[in-house]
């Protein structure tokens, strides 16, 4: 169930995770420049993986190892979308420039790369 099934205070003791795929819409690749449409931290800015991070530690209870698992599962996930993505263009032209545009995004994700990326 949806956190905003339930009134404040009375969110059932349950294991966190994080939403389904099929939970995440991305307008990104329809309106270049898009935000996000509920904030973060306070911003509606993509978050950088400081960010991401910190808010797995503080809301979501995960570990370092946790996190990164789930990292490396996205950018697993992004890396095998991109062949669908090719023949897709291929079968439907006007899709390319939508395709084009999602293969940049899975291929730069974010970085984790940063000086304060989190050691397991």
């Amino acid at each position: 169930p949806h956190l905003q099934h339930y009134q404040q205070g009375q969110v059932p003791e349950i294991e966190r995770q994080l939403a389904p795929v099929f939970d995440i819409v991305s307008t990104v690749p329809y309106v270049p420049n898009d935000t996000m449409a509920l904030t973060l931290t306070g911003s509606k800015r993509w978050p950088n993986w400081k960010v991401l991070h910190q808010f797995a530690k503080q809301h979501c209870a995960l570990n370092n190892k946790k996190i990164n698992q789930a990292a490396d599962e996205v950018e697993h996930a992004a890396t095998e979308t991109l062949p669908l993505l090719n023949n897709l263009a291929n079968q439907h032209p006007a899709f390319t420039p939508i395709a084009e545009t999602i293969t940049n995004l899975c291929r730069s994700g974010f970085s984790r790369d940063q000086p304060n990326k989190p050691k397991e």
